[in-house]
């Protein structure tokens, strides 16, 4: 055999061999080598007929089981991949969707082995509109001697979205606790509503303004055997009866200080009376702020010496 057959014999021999090698390094070379891997696809919920909802906990995707190169796994995670349900054709109720594997799609490289459920459950109800009043929802107490007069909301009124079941028994919105602790006045400020889960407004923001109105405390109060002065008069003079008990009206404070201060002053006016015998009406001086609710006895006998 000469030098020129030898050489085209050897290269016969070699070259399948060499295809042999690089089929092998080409399939066990990282990235190239078939590998599984767990894969969550997001499911997307379209074509839901106006005026339903899903409502409940519509579930959130499917796990696959998949299979494909190590690179063309890796690449998954750079890409969008959904299952989109179309719930154009479904009722109010619980519906049951079949997941068709041929659906999903996915990159190239990847084949599909399994997934976790062949079907999805939704729950689908009808959705209204509903307007519900607003409440403040008020915690503490205000100062001592001061009471709540009024809590209002502006607006008062909300127009909220939902499940029909859970929007038709609702008969009033409350907002998150206000907070009155120690107040002595009026106050207006922005509070968040608190709406139940699973609804949402659509009239205006999540927050209103809240005035709450706080007044002091008015109570009716009895003073009894509170003596009779008499002022303005000239010599000896005598009154009867001597004593008189009232009942008065008005802020707890102030109420308060007239039996610490003892600040109730009556007395029958005697300005310009010669000595003889008067009925008269006693003047009953009261702090500003109440009024008096009745006096006991009314009428008073004077009688003026010479």
């Amino acid at each position: 055999m000469n030098e020129k057959k030898r050489k085209n014999f050897q290269k016969i021999i070699w070259l399948p061999a060499l295809l042999v090698i690089v089929g092998i390094i080409f399939f066990l070379w990282p990235g190239n080598a078939e590998e599984e891997a767990d894969v969550f696809v997001p499911i997307l919920y379209e074509g839901l007929p106006r005026g339903l909802m899903l409502t409940g906990t519509p579930l959130k995707g499917l796990d696959i089981r998949v299979r494909g190169s190590e690179s063309a796994i890796a690449a998954i995670s750079g890409q969008k991949i959904s299952y989109n349900i179309d719930l154009s054709g479904e009722k109010a109720g619980v519906n049951t969707v079949s997941v068709e594997i041929d659906r999903m799609i996915v990159p190239s490289g990847i084949t599909i082995i399994s997934l976790n459920q062949n079907q999805v459950t939704v729950v689908i109800e009808r959705q209204i509109e509903k307007q519900v009043p607003v409440l403040v929802h008020l915690v503490g107490q205000p100062a001592a001697g001061h009471k709540t007069v009024n809590a209002i909301t502006d607006p008062g009124i909300v127009l909220l979205r939902g499940a029909e079941k859970l929007l038709n028994p609702l008969e009033q919105i409350m907002t998150k606790p206000v907070d009155i602790s120690n107040l002595s006045g009026s106050v207006k400020k922005e509070v968040t509503l608190n709406i139940p889960e699973g609804l949402e407004i659509i009239s205006s923001s999540v927050s209103v303004q809240a005035v709450i109105t706080i007044d002091e405390d008015v109570i009716n109060k009895k003073y009894d055997a509170i003596p009779v002065n008499g002022k303005g008069g000239e010599g000896n003079f005598n009154i009867s009866p001597q004593q008189v008990n009232i009942e008065v009206r008005g802020p707890v404070n102030i109420l308060e200080k007239l039996d610490i201060e003892n600040r109730i002053d009556v007395y029958v006016d005697l300005t310009d009376l010669d000595p003889g015998v008067y009925v008269r009406r006693a003047v009953i001086s009261l702090p500003v702020g109440t009024i008096l609710i009745s006096a006991d006895p009314e009428i008073f006998t004077v009688k003026i010496h010479k």
